[in-house]
């Protein structure tokens, strides 16, 4: 019987798999790197030209490194989460630990003495601007995890809705997505974010067994998919 439901289940959502994914959501991926260094160097752009507008430059030149490493750090770290179409905290923590390899990379030049230019490299500041940085990405990683892992609005209602439907487990996987207005997000999610395509069947009531079977089939058409392109 098990088998069955199984294979109703896989039978009724194979048109789902055949779906093209969609072209904005690999764009969205593409654009998040770019656009965080872009924010970087546009703060860093804004704060020097109000660093140009001080006379006195020794004090306001360390505040200003210090805001443009915490503002660029917590700024990109927040631009990725909105930008990133799915997985959105881990797309934060690629940007932190881009952000982290470029101050390793240049403790590495500092501590090993190697020259630039012809010049030694120091730490400036007395390292406020490390700290800042630090600090920034603190603050970016907290905040685009509370807001991951706080339920939005729009869940709230999918929760609300979902438990409102009567007889939700005698319909099949193409019903229960019909009648909760989730198909077209189910759909991107199997091309996309096998995470978010689980917690949508979860939702929705489907076994484990069956939810697995969906994924792995949907893995094994992408696969083909790729294989068959490349060939």
């Amino acid at each position: 019987m098990l088998n069955h439901i199984q294979d109703q289940h896989l039978e009724d959502i194979r048109p789902m798999m055949m779906k093209s994914s969609n072209p904005v959501t690999y764009f969205r991926w593409v654009l998040i790197l770019p656009i965080s260094i872009t924010f970087a160097i546009l703060i860093n752009w804004i704060v020097g030209l109000i660093d140009n507008v001080s006379l006195d430059k020794s004090p306001q030149t360390a505040i200003c490194r210090s805001l443009i490493m915490l503002i660029s750090t917590t700024g990109s770290i927040l631009l990725a989460y909105f930008i990133a179409p799915s997985s959105k905290f881990r797309a934060s923590i690629g940007i932190a630990v881009m952000w982290l390899l470029i101050l390793a990379a240049c403790l590495f030049i500092v501590l090993g003495g190697i020259g630039i230019d012809g010049k030694q490299q120091t730490v400036l500041d007395g390292g406020v601007s490390i700290v800042s940085m630090v600090v920034g990405l603190t603050i970016g990683l907290f905040i685009t995890r509370k807001l991951n892992s706080s339920p939005s609005q729009v869940e709230q209602k999918l929760l609300k809705r979902i438990s409102a439907i009567k007889g939700l487990g005698g319909m099949t996987v193409n019903e229960r997505l019909y009648v909760s207005e989730l198909d077209k997000q189910f759909c991107d999610a199997l091309q996309n974010d096998h995470v978010k395509a689980r917690y949508i069947l979860t939702l929705l009531d489907v076994d484990k067994k069956s939810i697995e079977t969906i994924l792995e089939q949907s893995l094994s058409e992408r696969t083909n998919m790729y294989n068959s392109v490349k060939t």
